[in-house]
């Protein structure tokens, strides 16, 4: 009773004094400020995707910017977009990974036919020539089922022969320098374009030629004993590759274009020094052709609808040799391998 008496009391107290301990609050004595600050512009820049569908966006790399270096390799090109990372593999192949995603769910395509159908699903970066592209896209996330298999990932989307005859477009050129990896590299460009009432055609050939003892090292990097102090073991380079386009656009906005490249190459493959056995590789040589041929329609009205037709055939056909040492001296072959890849690739997309 007693105890039941004490909660009452407690109760009433609270009620009574609650509201007036709110409103008996002493007001805020200080004076407001008065003093006006005016900011600068804030300006913030960011990359903008070039398209979103289905959730994925895609981001474009023009082979015009500066940033990009002179008769590019892809592996080169990646480097200086938003988002990716290439990294270097046990095998010597540049993979590209993006959000965390295996390097075999991203497809990489020219002109839309797909140079990741191989046997193994992947292609080596540091070798895939792009002088010849106009621009080169990267699509994140699952893009649209019209890019093929293997896109979980993302699309790496080179664009060689597709895109309008532009007349003021610079087709002729010298390029030539060194890069920071020690290379030597120069590439030629010929073309000319024609373009009347009737249409437009345009053409281009060209080739380029890269070299590299090695990659240069700092000072106080562990190297094997009797290897290159200042280079990284067994990572020389020596690559040509030539390409061949021409595409011809009709008044009505139909068009055909055939596309094609090549590269002959020979590469050492640097050892990894985090592991015991490493492999001990050298690929004398590889080479590798792709041809395209692609068509389609002007953009207008169809019995499905408002859209285009686009069709492309290609060919990509490769061969590799693999040398296998038995010490990291490089002197002894153990063992080799052969690569042989021949696929046919048809397309066709009928998109609104």
């Amino acid at each position: 009773m007693r105890r039941r008496l004490l909660q009452w009391l407690a109760a009433a107290v609270v009620c009574a004094g609650g509201p007036g301990g709110v409103a008996g609050q002493v007001p805020d004595t200080l004076s407001r400020d008065t003093t006006v600050f005016r900011m600068r512009e804030l300006r913030i820049e960011a990359t903008r995707p070039i398209a979103s569908v289905s959730g994925a966006s895609a981001v474009r790399l023009s082979l015009q910017s500066p940033r990009v270096a002179a008769v590019p390799l892809l592996l080169e090109a990646l480097r200086e977009m938003p988002f990716v990372q290439v990294r270097e593999n046990s095998r010597g192949e540049a993979q590209l990974t993006l959000r965390g995603t295996e390097s075999r769910q991203l497809a990489v395509l020219v002109d839309g036919v797909p140079l990741t159908l191989g046997w193994d699903a992947r292609t080596d970066l540091s070798l895939i020539p792009i002088e010849a592209a106009r621009e080169v896209e990267l699509f994140r996330g699952i893009s649209s089922v019209l890019h093929g298999p293997n896109v979980l990932g993302g699309v790496v989307s080179i664009e060689i022969g597709h895109g309008s005859v532009d007349p003021a477009r610079r087709l002729n050129g010298v390029q030539g320098g060194v890069d920071a990896t020690g290379a030597a590299f120069g590439g030629v460009r010929l073309g000319r374009t024609w373009s009347s009432g009737d249409g437009g055609l345009s053409v281009q050939a060209g080739g380029a030629y890269r070299s590299r003892d090695g990659v240069p090292l700092p000072g106080g990097v562990a190297q094997p004993a009797g290897a290159d102090p200042h280079r990284r073991l067994n990572s020389d380079l020596d690559h040509a590759s030539a390409f061949f386009t021409g595409r011809y656009e009709s008044e009505a906005g139909g068009w055909v274009s055939m596309s094609t490249f090549g590269y002959r190459a020979a590469k050492g493959v640097p050892p990894e020094l985090h592991v015991r056995s490493p492999r001990r590789w050298r690929i004398p040589d590889t080479k590798r052709f792709v041809g395209t041929v692609s068509a389609g329609t002007a953009w207008g009205r169809t019995p499905l609808g408002t859209g285009d037709f686009e069709v492309s055939i290609g060919v990509d056909a490769g061969d590799a040799q693999i040398d296998e040492f038995d010490t990291l001296a490089y002197e002894e072959v153990v063992g080799q391998e052969f690569a042989d890849d021949r696929t046919l690739t048809l397309r066709a997309s009928l998109g609104p």
